[in-house]
């Protein structure tokens, strides 16, 4: 699996579904299956550089092994000469950060549901 197995989708007005601190997340398209991903671009200067090279170990390792609902699935991952790259199932909607954002405070039970 590598970044030619997917086609880069331009969303109106951006290109970019989210940028993190170490990287972006790219709206994509499996060439074979037709599936949409969002695939999470991550600079290995950037894990080097930040000393975080075992917190995307884990980060993976949680991804690949989670079975919660609330928790993205990754599907692949694959890495370039720069880049570590994580192939995840798209879900639309935002983040929790972002929702959060929103709100002072989470009540009781928006916080049940997000946990269990």
């Amino acid at each position: 699996m590598t970044i030619l197995d997917f086609k880069l989708c331009k969303i109106p007005g951006r290109v970019v579904l989210g940028e993190g601190s170490f990287g972006k997340v790219y709206l994509a398209q499996h060439k074979d299956t037709e599936k949409f991903y969002a695939i999470k671009e991550i600079r290995k200067a950037m894990l080097v550089e930040y000393d975080i090279i075992e917190m995307i170990q884990l980060e993976s390792w949680i991804m690949l092994t989670n079975d919660h609902n609330n928790l993205i699935n990754m599907e692949y991952a694959f890495q370039s000469e720069n880049t570590i790259n994580f192939v995840m199932d798209l879900v639309q909607g935002g983040e929790l950060s972002d929702f959060k954002d929103l709100h002072e405070r989470f009540s009781e039970e928006v916080t049940k549901f997000y946990a269990v």
